[in-house]
């Protein structure tokens, strides 16, 4: 009842909640005026005349970089007329900074054509994960730390356990919510009951959602599904009457489950899942989605490791929300030093050992961003984590604005159409039991730390004396973490790397090389980007430590005008921006990209193969506070040159 009453106070205000932003309306009405089908209690949806979603959809990507298309680069002709520059080894490719004439001018003479290639979800790394415990720095926080942070920060403690392990997170199953169990004894004695209803309890219910994928999965014999589930009411059909009214009692029930801290947590984390849910259904009815009900199961299951983590690790996953809300540690980093990795690789673990749907793996790898079914359940989960302690944080503003480009909407009109979603999810599923993101809208900005102090109440320790009065106060946030580089993990992916030139697919090699970059070299951020087959763009296609920003997972530099990049891409070259060079090199950065990386160092090296631009690495450390040095660039530089030579040797082994 604490959340239809919570949800029930704030309907006004999400009836007139006024935006925050001002900008001019594109035309498109986001009002609801009933829903032509789905959900018991949940209202229509005045559908938008947007195009049919077969137009919208991207072309799903292929499982591989096609080897056929680096071949086709690395044979084509330079077109005539073209300057022919000195064959350089991508080994030995140069520094920019140190290349004559001037960087800013443009290139084009070097580029050949790029290779329009499609992927779909790789499976994961095969490079064993290590731990990453001991590889994590505070700057200011020790005196042997070599990275200095101008704003003193307290250093938040690292783990002193082993990174947890999969079979660690799933030793006990979700539970279930009692009111799952009494809605499906209540439609046992109805007898007559549509699937529909069925449907509609377990997508409330992420152990039940879990249960029922499951058993699924136990019907068809273990085999992989031949097509998507597109609902939980068709899920419930091909079940059976019989099987899907069993399924509460394969679950632990939650009352039993969890006690204390676990369940609260595990409650907040539902409330969250379900919200996100319920906003990414929303979106889909607008969009036409052919299957809205995919989408919200894909977002309420995005977060499945957080909630496997709650029933069978609690005190790590609180440990993690510590990290992020009392000590303002940056989510991936702090996700790093609690459990040793990011959450989205856990996930992607999970959603592989239950599988899950694929709408959910695709939602779990950056590299998918752009695609709009993706994008729709990252935006709502990213807004669903956000909003948990309060709506009106510059994070959630610029979110909101995602949003309201997502929807081809105006930001006024989508803010409000998005405070009443939050509304009308919190009554959907009021017996969660946690606290509501729509009790929120009525709160002012910065309400929300007491909401923090009241879950993590400021420690002794914590508390500093004034000067005057003996008066306590709280302690300094905003703490920066650098990775610290590992020489024995860069060694060991170095030497995979090599060992695999010519036998590893270009895939592979791709993704061995940007976790040498992050986990061996230290890097927070590392990426490959692919030149589109028009030459115009590179577009991110791997990605690792952004799993947390969906606006970074977006990367995308365009080629059309003269600036560093397009210079970059002229041939085999790499640069390193830093203190020592950032006043020469700095202005040539586009305006866009300076707002991507929201920093002011990093490294790039451009990819050729045969002397035909293919792509460029990127890597940064995230924050102005972590020193990009020499030796981390030189690692950066090799693990680059090892991934040239493997897709150069797999082309010409299938040439």
């Amino acid at each position: 009842m604490e959340g239809q009453q919570q949800a029930d106070a704030v309907a006004a205000v999400g009836q007139q909640q006024q935006p925050r932003g001002r900008v001019q309306h594109t035309g498109l009405h986001l009002g609801e005026v009933g829903r032509a089908q789905g959900h018991a209690g949940i209202p229509e949806r005045q559908l938008t005349a947007r195009q049919a979603v077969g137009e919208e959809l991207l072309e799903r990507d292929e499982e591989h970089l096609q080897v056929a298309e680096i071949q086709r680069i690395a044979r084509h002709q330079r077109p005539p007329g073209q300057p022919q520059h000195r064959q350089r080894q991508q080994s030995q490719g140069d520094d920019v900074g140190a290349a004559a004439g001037h960087p800013g001018r443009q290139g084009n003479g070097g580029f050949g054509h790029g290779s329009r290639h499609r992927k779909k979800s790789g499976a994961e790394n095969n490079t064993p994960r290590r731990a990453r415990r001991q590889w994590l720095k505070f700057p200011a926080a020790k005196a042997e730390t070599t990275v200095t942070n101008p704003r003193p920060s307290p250093a938040a403690p690292v783990s002193s356990s082993a990174p947890i392990t999969i079979d660690e997170i799933t030793a006990r199953p979700l539970p279930v919510f009692a009111h799952s169990v009494r809605a499906f004894q209540r439609l046992r004695a109805e007898k007559t009951a549509p699937w529909e209803k069925y449907g509609d309890i377990i997508l409330k219910d992420p152990g039940l959602a879990l249960q029922t994928l499951k058993q699924l999965q136990l019907a068809s014999g273990g085999k992989p599904r031949e097509q998507e589930i597109a609902s939980m009411e068709q899920a419930a059909m091909l079940l059976g009457m019989e099987r899907v009214q069993r399924l509460p009692t394969a679950c632990t029930p939650l009352d039993e489950a969890l006690r204390g801290r676990a369940r609260e947590g595990y409650q907040r984390a539902v409330t969250r899942a379900f919200h996100a849910a319920y906003q990414a259904w929303d979106w889909a009815h607008i969009q036409r989605d052919h299957a809205p009900d995919e989408i919200l199961l894909s977002a309420l299951m995005h977060d499945s490791a957080e909630l496997a983590l709650w029933v069978n690790a609690p005190e790590r996953i609180h440990q993690l929300r510590r990290l992020t809300l009392r000590d303002k540690l940056p989510a991936a980093e702090a996700q790093y030093i609690a459990l040793g990795d990011s959450l989205e690789h856990f996930g992607r673990r999970l959603a592989e050992k239950w599988n899950l749907p694929q709408l959910v793996h695709e939602a779990l790898r950056p590299e998918y961003s752009n695609e709009p079914r993706v994008r729709g359940v990252v935006l709502a989960v990213q807004l669903a984590r956000q909003v948990e302690w309060g709506w009106y944080s510059p994070q959630v503003e610029e979110t909101l604005s995602m949003i309201a480009e997502h929807l081809d909407a105006g930001l006024e009109e989508t803010t409000v159409h998005v405070h009443r979603a939050a509304v009308r999810a919190a009554r959907e599923a009021a017996f969660h039991g946690a606290r509501v993101p729509a009790s929120m809208l009525p709160l002012l900005p910065g309400d929300e730390q007491l909401l923090i102090d009241e879950e993590f109440p400021p420690e002794p320790d914590d508390l500093r004396k004034g000067r005057q009065g003996g008066e306590a106060q709280p302690p300094e946030t905003g703490a920066t973490v650098c990775l610290l580089p590992q020489p024995a993990v860069f060694d060991a992916i170095r030497q995979e790397m090599e060992a695999g030139i010519g036998s590893l697919e270009i895939n592979d090699m791709l993704r061995k090389a940007i976790h040498g970059m992050h986990d061996g070299a230290g890097l927070n951020r590392a990426l490959f980007a692919m030149l589109s087959s028009d030459r115009r763009y590179l577009q991110a296609r791997f990605l690792i430590g952004t799993d947390s920003d969906p606006h970074f997972n977006r990367f995308r530099i365009r080629l059309d005008q003269p600036h560093l990049f397009t210079r970059l891409m002229e041939k085999p070259q790499s640069i390193r921006i830093h203190d020592g060079n950032r006043e020469r090199f700095w202005n040539l950065v586009p305006t866009d990209v300076k707002t991507l990386i929201k920093t002011n160092s990093f490294c790039a090296q451009s990819v050729h193969i045969n002397g035909k631009p293919v792509g460029l690495f990127y890597a940064d450390r995230h924050s102005h506070d972590c020193d990009l040095d020499e030796t981390t660039y030189q690692r950066f530089r090799q693990l680059c040159q090892l991934a040239v030579k493997g897709m150069a040797a797999k082309a010409r082994k299938h040439a």
